[in-house]
């Protein structure tokens, strides 16, 4: 049985919205990607970035954490921090 959990800076979305997160925010801020092209570019960026995955990686994107937390019956000590 487990007694407690400690987590440090872990998601709590799905790998796959981490993934998309990640690879949307360059696209974002980069002023020579028009508006209108940003979504296709996004499209284009995360189907190469998800291209030859590790087994790691793969079993990554596939957790979604909200499936585990109902499981988790003891006590938790989550630490996150906030972007600078």
């Amino acid at each position: 049985m487990i007694a407690a959990v400690v987590t440090l800076a872990s998601p709590g979305v799905p790998g796959m919205e981490v993934a998309r997160y990640q690879v949307e925010q360059p696209i974002l801020k980069d002023p020579k990607i028009p508006a209108a092209s940003r979504e296709q570019e996004l499209a284009k960026q995360l189907a190469e970035a998800l291209k030859d995955l590790s087994a790691h990686e793969s079993s990554y994107l596939a957790i979604a954490p909200g499936l585990y937390d109902s499981h988790a019956h003891c006590p938790a000590l989550i630490i996150q921090g906030a972007p600078t």
